[in-house]
This record gives C-alpha cells, structure tokens and sequence, in this order.
C-alpha cells in the first residue's frame, strides 16, 4: 500500500521542508487561510479544493467527510469531478456490481474477484489511505492531470508481497494475453445550476462520462507484466502530451502529471 513516510536512507536525509509528507494538505490549507486573511488574491490550494470533501485524518478508515461508505452519490456532484486527482478516488456501484462498460468499441466488466474485493470491508479503508497519499502530493504539486494506471498479463501470478512477477513466469506464460488500462476518473456530466451542488443527469450520461474516463488496449503476447504496467504509464503521458483543440504548446509544458 502506498505512502509517504521515508524508507530509504536519501529519503531519511532530506531536508524536512522539501518533503511531502500527511501534513501537506493541512499545511496548505492553513497558508490559504492566512493568504485570504492577508488580502492577497494567491492561494495554496487547488482551484476546486478537494479538502473540503475529503477525510484528511491520517488513521480515519474514511474517504469521504462524514461517511463511511464508498461515497457513490458524491460522483453525482459537479465539483468533485473537476478535480483531476479527486475525481480519479470517485465509484460506481453499477460498475462494481459487475455491469458492463464499453472503451472504444471493447466491452468489460469487474469480474468476479474484483468485485469481492471492492465489496470487501478493507475496500474503504484501502481506498482512503492511497486518497491520502495522492491527495498531499497533488496539494504540493497542484497536478493538472492524474490516472491510475495498470498491466496485466494472463496466467500469471505476482507475488503477494511485491506485485513482482519476476521469476514466476513460463515459457507458455510469456505467449499468454497481455493488456493495459488508464482510468482518469469521472469526467464532469449533467446538468448544473450555480449554487446547487449536484446535477441533473440520467443513468446514461452518468454512463458516460464513467467510459470517458477509461482507456486501454490489447498488448503483444511477448510482453512481460513488467512491459504492460511500463507501457500503462507511457500511453497515459502520451495522451497527456497531445495538443487538444484550443490547446498550446505552452498549455502543454504546464502540465503536470
């Protein structure tokens, strides 16, 4: 499970102030406030402040403020989607309970053991801690784009303790289906009205922008799960890399992912 505390020993040896850490958010937070208190128009926060959804509490099993649950209905809020990192920790229970989503033309489902272990009680908790964690780095770095990113390669199993395949694979696994997938999270949908904070939308449109937030693909047999989760980052960052309409040069060294 990922984290922020230091491990290695050039980890240990930084200098404290440059370090993100699971006071980050907080951090910032209180330096938007003295900013606002100040006068001054700067601010230390990301534009649409996911703080103010999100469980910060370093041990809380939470996501979501208030909540213990997985939070499906807040994916029905304008705001949440708006931020490229928060929307990426945002659920569906449709989806998690095994119906089908279409990317490009290829039709999925979670199958059965990635639906148990979503419904399992450490699901949450899981969930809330990798919040966390990406959650301070996007408020020192303030990312403009964000996914989670995954390989897989059929018939072969990673160890438990490292997610490494190394060594566990044969000559027949090495010729076994491999693929590759990005979820950017959900995509704004609806209908909003200013000062409302859900929107208006059908199953449909909620659907949608699910799928929108998907994006994937077949991978040579010959690769490696190693080769699928390397070539997982490199098609997100070259889709992060395309000029879109509207979009310049300049619009693209601003990224940041």
């Amino acid at each position: 499970m990922p984290g922020l505390d230091p491990s290695e020993p050039w980890e240990h040896a930084l200098d404290p102030e440059l370090c993100v850490n699971n006071d980050t958010v907080a951090k910032m937070v209180q330096k938007d406030k003295e900013l606002e208190e100040s006068g001054s128009e700067e601010r230390a926060t990301p534009e649409h402040q996911p703080h103010k959804h999100l469980d910060m509490e370093e041990d809380s099993n939470c996501i979501f403020k208030g909540r213990y649950d997985a939070g499906y209905e807040i994916t029905c809020e304008r705001n949440p989607t708006l931020d490229p990192i928060l929307r990426l920790h945002l659920r569906h229970d449709t989806i998690e309970a095994g119906h089908e989503v279409n990317i490009d033309g290829i039709k999925g489902k979670m199958d059965w053991s990635e639906r148990k272990v979503v419904q399992d009680d450490h699901s949450i908790p899981q969930c809330a801690r990798v919040m966390r964690a990406s959650m301070n780095l996007h408020y020192a770095h303030w990312f403009t784009h964000g996914a989670s990113v995954d390989g897989s390669k059929a018939g072969v199993d990673e160890s438990t303790l490292t997610g490494s395949d190394e060594g566990l694979e044969t000559a027949e696994d090495r010729a076994a289906p491999a693929a590759y997938g990005c979820w950017e999270g959900f995509w704004p949908f609806g209908d909003h009205t200013p000062g409302e904070a859900a929107v208006t939308s059908t199953y449909e449109e909620k659907h949608e922008a699910l799928e929108r937030g998907l994006s994937g693909g077949r991978l040579p047999d010959s690769f490696s799960s190693v080769d699928c989760e390397m070539y997982a980052i490199l098609a997100y960052l070259r889709k992060v890399c395309v000029i879109s309409e509207g979009e310049t040069e300049a619009d693209l060294k601003s990224a940041r992912c």
